[in-house]
């Protein structure tokens, strides 16, 4: 036992000192805190909060079990686009679509004027250049029916959304300004509907690949 005033050590159980004489106290036996038990274990599956200032974790993708196939992606209801993806307009092309329709539509009718001009001269003129001037304008007119299929198909893709119609189109408007040099006398009528089928056409090419990459 050490004194505490000297320092001294004394032997065990002496109560003064024997250099000092100062009375020796028996040093106080630590006392133990109360014993905490540990938290109970959270059941299995239970949900356990983050520590305060951090992100809950994110879920996991489901995955499909071994042998089984993986779960389908959501599919978006009819007339909306899927998750992640820009929504398509309908109708891309509505600008050269009315382009086509429209010089379609005066196609066939200055058709029917140059096949009618092109009998009328042939059957009531006389020599070379009756028989000439009406041949011409029906081969004239039959580059104007062509015009007219290619050109009403062309419009019909491009309602669809297909911009391959613009290749129609620009071929029934080339076709058109060829008529012109065949209608000897309505030749010049061709100048109504060729410039809009060309229009329109060049116009969906020029768009075509902006519209299937979805950059409208």
């Amino acid at each position: 036992m050490i004194c505490t005033k000297c320092g001294t050590q004394n032997a065990d159980g002496a109560k003064f000192c024997s250099s000092c004489g100062s009375p020796l106290e028996a040093p106080a036996a630590p006392t133990a805190g109360p014993v905490q038990a540990p938290p109970p274990a959270p059941p299995v599956g239970a949900y356990t909060p983050p520590p305060a200032g951090q992100a809950p974790p994110m879920a996991p993708p489901p995955t499909a079990a071994p042998g089984m196939a993986a779960p389908p992606p959501p599919m978006a209801a009819p007339g909306m686009a899927a998750p992640g993806m820009a929504a398509a307009p309908s109708k891309p092309y509505k600008t050269e679509f009315v382009l086509g329709l429209i010089g379609s539509i005066i196609g066939i009718i200055i058709f029917l004027v140059m096949l009618i001009s092109g009998i009328t001269a042939a059957s009531f003129s006389y020599g070379y250049y009756g028989y000439g001037f009406g041949g011409a304008a029906i081969i004239g007119s039959i580059f104007c029916l062509v015009s007219f299929i290619l050109g009403f198909v062309g419009t019909s893709q491009l309602n669809k959304g297909n911009g391959k119609g613009g290749i129609m189109l620009t071929v029934a408007g080339g076709l058109g300004f060829l008529a012109m040099f065949f209608g000897i006398f309505v030749g010049w009528s061709t100048w109504f509907f060729f410039p809009l089928l060309l229009a329109g056409g060049i116009i969906a090419l020029a768009r075509r690949k902006k519209v299937e990459s979805g950059q409208f």
